[in-house]
């Protein structure tokens, strides 16, 4: 991002012209430095408040299923033993 930035400025002596011709930015090197850093960090910050929770998601799924798997299992083998129990006392 940087060496785009500086590209940009130092094209048709851009930074030249905003150092030394104009008075109304001060410090545009520092501020560029400033602004660069500022992107760079809400930029991280973006990505992980979008994987944390998508991770978070895939791992809940991930362990509800495994219960459900287990709860499902243990309905069917009480219906299972149910009927079965059901059918042998009652012939």
């Amino acid at each position: 991002m940087y060496r785009y930035v500086n590209k940009f400025l130092l094209n048709n002596l851009v930074f030249y012209k905003i150092t030394n011709l104009d008075s109304r930015i001060k410090n545009p090197d520092s501020r560029m430095t400033h602004d660069i850093d500022q992107w760079a960090s809400n930029l991280s910050s973006l990505f992980s408040y979008l994987t944390k929770p998508i991770l978070d998601i895939i791992l809940f799924s991930y362990k509800l299923s495994n219960i459900f798997v287990i709860l499902l299992g243990s309905v069917r083998s009480f219906i299972i033993n149910f009927m079965v129990h059901f059918y042998w006392f009652n012939y």
